[in-house]
């Protein structure tokens, strides 16, 4: 209820088991991450039908509203992660109704690359934005943002076994 338009995103969430460096490879990244998951982020937006810039939504201190995380997957169980997570194929079911589908390619070619690019970005910062063990990184959504009403049931499935699907139920 203190949501405002909220939708659902399908993610991958990332746990850093140390600090990375800036400039690293995928695979030395990979070597960072203590377990993935798949996620369900909800995003939220006081401007009308998510029509904004930007810069609005730091205005707002809109977008992230929660993040249900599933079961984590140690990073050791992928042999190369970068593939492996662009490869993933999820479907995003509204009851039996599939909604939408998507492949992690759909985050910037992997949401290994993502994390490798916001990882870049944020230790290129001038005052360095400090990056830890512990901290957890989501990487964008699979598929579109699905609108969220009271009463609902989502759930996704994954074609990688590795990852558990998810099912959110929204209050009536």
């Amino acid at each position: 209820s203190s949501l405002v338009q909220p939708r659902l995103e399908p993610e991958i969430a990332f746990a850093f088991a140390k600090p990375p460096r800036v400039g690293m490879s995928e695979a030395e990244l990979a070597g960072c991450i203590e377990w993935v998951a798949h996620s369900l982020e909800i995003v939220h937006t006081h401007f009308d039908n998510w029509r904004f810039q930007a810069a609005d939504t730091v205005a707002d201190f809109a977008l992230h509203g929660r993040l249900i995380v599933g079961p984590r997957v140690s990073m050791r169980r992928f042999g190369s992660p970068a593939t492996e997570l662009a490869a993933l194929h999820v479907r995003l079911l509204h009851g039996d109704e599939m909604i939408d589908e998507g492949r992690g390619s759909n985050v910037l070619d992997s949401p290994l690359t993502a994390l490798r690019l916001w990882v870049d970005a944020m230790l290129a910062q001038p005052h360095g934005w400090p990056i830890d063990a512990g901290h957890v990184v989501t990487t964008g959504t699979i598929t579109d943002a699905a609108p969220l009403l009271p009463g609902q049931q989502w759930t996704t499935r994954l074609s990688d076994s590795r990852l558990t699907g998810l099912t959110l139920i929204t209050l009536a």
